[in-house]
């Protein structure tokens, strides 16, 4: 697994914060030049809609795993279904939360981190079986492709480790 925060320069992240560096001090919608200036000459300008949509996929990603660190089990699930990539951030937390379990000082605590655990592995699963029942190779793709959102990895990745 790759590291999910950065400090290169290259790619859309190192654009990202060539363009919250800019003197102007504008938005990134306001900035597209700044954003989508690369050291490479050959590389395209993105499409602006796809970069803020990728945008908008880090800041949930940031804010789920703010959610679930700090236990506002709630809110993570609400910012879960703003996320294209729900079922692979229902197997992190679930992990995330299995994890805790280890810390926790009492039997009710190491229960309710449990069951927590145990909801977000069944919303991985019932999203996975309702995508095979509506496109069986849709399904397997879904479940193989690396998720660079999240370092990189696979459910599958994912659930070995759960």
């Amino acid at each position: 697994m790759k590291s999910v925060y950065t400090h290169s320069r290259s790619g859309f992240l190192g654009r990202l914060e060539t363009c919250c560096r800019c003197p102007q001090g504008g938005r990134v919608a306001d900035s597209r030049a700044h954003l989508y200036r690369d050291d490479n000459d050959d590389s395209e300008v993105p499409d602006p809609e796809e970069a803020e949509k990728e945008v908008r996929e880090l800041v949930y990603r940031d804010l789920f795993f703010w959610s679930i660190l700090t236990n506002r089990i709630e809110m993570s699930k609400v910012l879960m279904s703003h996320m294209q990539t729900r079922i692979c951030a229902a197997l992190i937390a679930s992990k995330v939360l299995k994890s805790y379990q280890k810390f926790a000082s009492d039997n009710e605590s190491k229960d309710v981190l449990w069951s927590h655990s145990d909801q977000f592995i069944e919303y991985a699963n019932e999203s996975l079986k309702c995508c095979y029942n509506y496109d069986e190779e849709i399904a397997c793709e879904i479940a193989i492709r690396r998720i660079n959102l999240f370092g990189g990895v696979t459910c599958l990745q994912v659930e070995i480790f759960n």
